[in-house]
């Protein structure tokens, strides 16, 4: 039933009805005029269809985010493929402090190698790769190189200069020997003294014989001889070629089943860094 005394709700139809009733009993009522009247009833019904829709649509869109967020993190990205290694040790046998990169990446991580300096062997990338040579403290690339190394081998670098030229890597291939002797090789890396005799004073090899390098010249490479390890303490001698001019006499300590390569730098008469000496690298 049609309350008279009650507002319409705004619907036209039940408005015209309201104002007939009241018509007939006599109950005047003026129907707005207002020409926005129903265009406003009209628009807030609209309003609250649109802000129903909305309150429906929003959980949906948020349940679908959800959803390809999930999704997205399932597809998980390709693992990077993964380089083969070998390792390499490095040898400063120059007068410069350097540090030495890899494709951009520094590889002697711990410190600068100076001069008589060995990094140690370090995990490098196998296979041809850019190595970059950069003084301590200066951005700048002194020397960029490529050096090809496989993974079945492990290797020396040594350093005379940075230069290509001063510059040759030594195979560190070895089988160790596990009773009472130590294997040692020996690398001529002094490029103005001439080729060279280095002695290994009161060592004897299996046969009795002394163990000696003879003639080697700058960049040679010995072989690793075994070599008695008695009493551990050895006298090394290194001496020209020929003349038999003594440039160095040291005494060095030895182990049973060690490996080890004597090397030289440097040259006679100099001084400080760049003087003649020598050096020793546990390769195992």
């Amino acid at each position: 039933m049609l309350n008279l005394f009650q507002h319409p709700t705004g619907h036209p139809d039940e408005l015209k009805e309201h104002v007939r009733c009241r018509n007939r009993l006599g109950m005047t009522i003026k129907a707005p005029t207002t020409p926005n009247f129903y265009p406003f009833i009209t628009n807030n019904i609209n309003k609250q269809l649109y802000i129903s829709t909305m309150k429906f649509k929003a959980p949906v869109l948020l349940v679908s985010g959800i959803i390809a967020l999930l999704a997205s993190c399932k597809k998980e990205d390709p693992a990077p493929p993964v380089l083969p290694e070998t390792r390499l040790n490095v040898v400063n046998a120059s007068v410069d402090v350097f540090n030495i990169f890899q494709s951009g990446n520094r590889i002697n991580n711990t410190a600068s190698l100076y001069p008589g300096g060995i990094s140690g062997y370090l995990n490098v990338t196998a296979g041809e790769q850019n190595y970059e040579f950069k003084r301590n403290g200066s951005p700048d690339v002194v020397l960029g190189m490529k050096l090809a190394l496989d993974t079945l081998t492990t290797h020396s670098l040594f350093v005379v200069g940075l230069a290509a030229d001063q510059m040759f890597l030594s195979d560190d291939s070895f089988t160790a020997d596990t009773g009472s002797r130590a294997l040692v090789r020996f690398i001529n890396a002094s490029p103005d003294d001439g080729e060279l005799n280095v002695a290994l004073a009161d060592t004897s090899a299996i046969a009795g014989e002394t163990i000696s390098y003879s003639d080697k010249a700058f960049k040679s490479i010995s072989e690793f001889l075994p070599v008695a390890v008695t009493n551990g303490s050895k006298q090394l001698k290194i001496s020209r070629s020929g003349g038999g001019i003594t440039l160095l006499t040291d005494t060095i300590n030895l182990q049973a089943g060690s490996v080890y390569t004597i090397f030289t730098k440097g040259k006679s008469g100099q001084a400080g860094s760049a003087a003649f000496g020598a050096g020793i690298i546990t390769n195992q």
